[in-house]
């Protein structure tokens, strides 16, 4: 894989708000009531949030 496809690779592991609800096929205050009580992990950066998209598969991840 060259430089610029590892790049490409890397970028999509962070997701902001309107992917993760498209990619659950949630509505934003669904997603808004899951932050809330912690159900997901997110980092607030400035007033945008971003997720990772392995803790957004983690959810589904039921042998843990």
């Amino acid at each position: 894989m060259t430089e610029r496809n590892e790049n490409k690779e890397s970028s999509k592991e962070i997701m902001n708000f309107n992917d993760v609800c498209h990619f659950l096929g949630i509505c934003r205050n669904t997603l808004t009531k899951m932050m809330e009580k912690r159900e997901i992990k997110f980092c607030k950066l400035g007033t945008q949030y971003k997720f990772r998209r392995s803790d957004i598969l983690d959810l589904f991840d039921y042998n843990k």
